[in-house]
């Protein structure tokens, strides 16, 4: 399902930053690190979004299986 990689890509390019690409910024640019706080919030709330939507794909995948649908 195209939804579902679409998340875990997200998801792993979070995670690949927060792994490489933060550290290294934090070192060599303190301050203007500090000033990039704002994408963490971004952040968070996206990864709340991703969350609602798995939870979504979740429900209708299941609801797919037994002829329901989604509410």
């Amino acid at each position: 399902m195209t939804v579902r990689w679409f998340v875990d890509f997200v998801r792993q390019i979070h995670r690949r930053e927060d792994e490489l690409l933060w550290p290294v910024l934090r070192e060599r640019f303190p301050a203007r690190a500090r000033r990039l706080g704002p994408l963490t919030e971004d952040d968070d709330v996206l990864d709340e979004a991703l969350d609602e939507l798995e939870s979504v794909i979740g429900r209708t995948t299941g609801e797919r299986q037994v002829g329901g649908s989604v509410s």
